[in-house]
């Protein structure tokens, strides 16, 4: 009784405080216990203390399943990006920490902590790495996220014992993973988010197919094969530019594809001369008169490639990034998936295209309605899924007739698991449709439990081939199901499937259910190609050194196989520094062409901030380096990745004025890395490669969008580590940017080879 009363007179005392010194008191209160954890008694006071302190927490509404973290593939040609930096994605629960959680933490079931709230350990963990570079997340913004997430968990498993356990993983990383969070100069950009509702403002860059050079080659013949398009979102708006068009207007022909130029019949005749600035071409254009290109241009507003547009996204909702799709019959989509509201799963689905998107999306109505754009197609979709996939479908049609649906796809956890579909969102939707959801059955015809797992990897999707990845949670012997094992859900999505189709199976069988044991340091594991074969690509870094790996989930025992590289002119076997994990990996498919046959790229970079204090203007810089790996598609397993490419450069900028309180005027010396700097900010910007540059520049390009600088993007083409090759190649020209009528540059690139195995080996250092 008398430690009851005791314990009452504490209650009240720690609900008289402040709620800044209830945080204070007892957050060190549970670093003592952490530290003390092997006294008697520890658990039932940490547990108290948990629930003081985060007493106002209060769990998610309804039972989604948590988020699942998204990839982003930038072009068409990019089969993944891998992020993470080599360092696996889990939760690492300290041992000692361990000590404060039940041998498990869901009733009368086998689950520990570490299993149970992996998938929001997962985004914990990318978002500690890539959070800030990317969306602009602080470290309690992490913190917050992996609270939601883990307490969405116990919502669908149920119980309070779970919800105090999801307290305390949050007490645990906001009292000691505060090492752990990266801030500038080691965060780099990586989008894994699928809806960045604590983002207040993320620029995001796509490679696109050039969308008129079909409709008027002349007038494109000195545009680049690909152009790069850059959205800058914040929670209200989206503009998008292209960063690498040619300062031309459109022609009549680009007008008139883009629907915004009708045939005059009879009228008088034109030239694209006579219509203004396109390149240069004189064909007659009989088809338009001057006074209709003279309007159409007038209406459009913008009429330059280069300038900055609104893109005329519904206003409710979050607003995400874009995700570039492209056909096989070449046709290219632009599709946003934004979350209406936090409290449903319902999504508005955007579907535009280049012509659109460079000329103009002007919407008639604010709301996600078919009719609410000429320019692009809304429709209000339900998934039932936290993070749901867009997904290509030839419907109806033969060969190159069949017309391509989009839908949106996404898993939903009842009595089983199942795969829930759209309608083609590309048609006009019935009033309040609702997912048509297919229950997945094993090869063996046995229903997918929705116990599974945790879908921590992200959803692979491959035209019609869908693969989901888990790692089981819960510990099961009597069916010899062991908590953490891996697992493989395979499954194809085709045109028969979609609603409101009649003919479609009520059950979608595995085209794979293969189990596999491969520890969490492996993860990501992303596609190697973008064919619908089942290999991966998984980088892990120990001892200093990169490894890269492919795992074939059609194996009979999937496992990581370590791939060679050969690095430098003598193609030297050489393990690669783990510098080169900082950055994201592109993985790109190049086509066979000129009798070459089809190939598998990685693109592989790093960074360092190398700042000095100069006399005169203060300079920021940084040093970026680049390599090309590549191999015959056809190859597998240890086949060796060998250097094709590389390029190292320096890139200085010389402050105006050194203003600590603008970030494109300050230099990393003066901020540390608390605040952003110009070098900082470059040395984790996202990655893109294309063929960017004019068409008789056939190679990849690589470029960096900058945020001091966003209309000149640094575009970079990797030299060859062939010497006789490397000679008919130099680095491509305008990369500096100049102060007006001053000789003095702003931003200064120098870029020379890289084809030095042991330089390649060693880490990024100063000097």
């Amino acid at each position: 009784m008398a430690i009851a009363d005791a314990f009452g007179r504490v209650r009240a005392w720690v609900a008289g405080l402040s709620r800044r010194a209830r945080w204070l008191i007892g957050s060190l209160a549970v670093v003592a216990l952490l530290a003390g954890g092997t006294l008697a008694g520890a658990r039932p006071v940490s547990d108290w203390l948990i629930g003081m302190v985060y007493q106002n927490v209060v769990p998610p509404e309804g039972g989604e399943m948590a988020v699942t973290v998204t990839s982003y593939p930038s072009s068409s040609r990019v089969a993944s990006i891998l992020g993470g930096k080599g360092e696996g994605l889990n939760c690492s629960i300290p041992r000692l920490s361990k000590l404060f959680f039940p041998s498990s933490v869901v009733r009368n079931r086998n689950a520990t902590a570490t299993d149970l709230f992996r998938q929001a350990c997962v985004f914990h963990d990318l978002c500690y790495r890539h959070g800030l570079a990317t969306y602009g997340y602080s470290q309690a913004d992490c913190d917050q996220m992996l609270q939601e997430q883990a307490a969405r968990i116990c919502t669908n498993v149920g119980g309070e014992e779970c919800q105090l356990n999801a307290k305390k993983v949050l007490a645990g990383v906001t009292n000691g993973g505060f090492e752990s969070y990266q801030s500038w100069r080691t965060s780099t950009y990586y989008e894994f988010d699928p809806s960045p509702a604590s983002s207040e403002h993320m620029s995001v860059a796509r490679v696109i197919d050039h969308p008129f050079r079909r409709d008027d080659p002349d007038a494109a013949r000195d545009d680049p094969e690909q152009l790069l398009l850059t959205f800058d979102i914040t929670r209200s708006n989206t503009m998008v530019a292209c960063r690498n068009c040619k300062a031309r207007r459109f022609s009549p022909r680009e007008l008139h594809a883009a629907g915004l130029l009708a045939k005059a019949g009879s009228t008088a005749p034109t030239t694209v001369a006579q219509a203004g600035p396109a390149g240069g071409s004189s064909l007659p254009m009989t088809e338009f008169s001057a006074q209709s290109v003279k309007q159409a241009l007038d209406d459009l507003v913008r009429p330059m490639y280069t300038q900055h547009r609104p893109v005329g996204l519904p206003a409710d909702g979050i607003q995400s990034a874009p995700r570039v799709l492209t056909a096989d019959n070449g046709e290219q989509f632009i599709v946003w998936i934004n979350r209406k509201k936090p409290e449903n799963t319902v999504s508005c689905v955007i579907i535009a295209d280049g012509k659109n998107l460079l000329t103009h999306t002007r919407s008639k109505d604010i709301e996600c309605v078919p009719r609410a754009s000429d320019r692009m197609r809304f429709a209000a979709a339900d998934m039932n899924a936290s993070s749901p996939q867009p997904e290509l479908v030839a419907l109806a049609g033969d060969g190159d007739k069949a017309k391509i649906g989009v839908v949106g796809t996404g898993l939903f956890m009842s009595s089983s698991l199942q795969i829930c579909l759209s309608t083609d969102l590309r048609t006009s939707l019935p009033p309040g449709q609702r997912p048509k959801c297919f229950p997945l059955r094993s090869p063996a015809g046995e229903p997918v439990s929705s116990e599974l797992g945790a879908f921590q990897n992200f959803p692979i999707i491959k035209g019609e081939r869908h693969i989901y990845l888990s790692r089981r949670v819960f510990d099961r012997p009597e069916k010899q199901q062991v908590a953490g094992a891996g697992h493989a859900v395979v499954f194809d999505v085709g045109h028969q499937l979609v609603p409101p189709g009649n003919d479609a199976p009520r059950e979608i069988a595995l085209h794979n259910d293969r189990k596999f044991d491969i520890p969490d340091d492996y993860d990501p594991m992303l596609p190697l190609t973008k064919d619908d074969d089942l290999r991966l690509l998984s980088l892990r870094t120990s001892g200093g050194k990169l490894h890269l790996y492919e795992i074939d989930l059609d194996a009979d025992q999937p496992a990581p196989t370590q791939i060679t590289t050969l690095l430098g002119a003598k193609a030297e076997k050489t393990d690669l520094d783990a510098s080169w994990a900082r950055r994201p990996v592109l993985v790109m498919d190049q086509p066979a062409e000129n009798g070459e046959p089809a190939k598998t790229q990685l693109v592989l970079s790093r960074s360092l901030v190398t700042t000095t204090q100069e006399q005169g203007d203060t300079q920021d810089s940084v040093r970026l380096e680049f390599l090309v790996l590549e191999r015959q598609k056809s190859d597998r397993g240890a086949a060796a990745l060998r250097q094709v490419r590389g390029l190292t450069c320096n890139v200085t900028y010389t402050l105006r004025g050194a203003n600590p309180s603008r970030p494109c005027q300050r230099s990393s010396v003066q901020v540390g890395t608390k605040r952003p700097s110009p070098a900082q900010m470059l040395q984790g910007a996202q990655l893109l490669a294309g063929k960017l540059t004019t068409p008789e520049q056939t190679d990849l390009d690589l470029a960096l969008p900058d945020a001091c600088y966003g209309s000149r993007p640094i575009i970079l083409q990797p030299l060859a580590v062939d010497a006789a090759v490397r000679e008919r190649l130099q680095p491509l020209p305008n990369l500096t940017v100049t102060r007006e009528n001053r000789p003095q540059p702003l931003r200064e690139v120098q870029c020379g080879p890289l084809s030095d195995a042991a330089r390649i080996a060693q880490a990024m250092a100063d000097k």
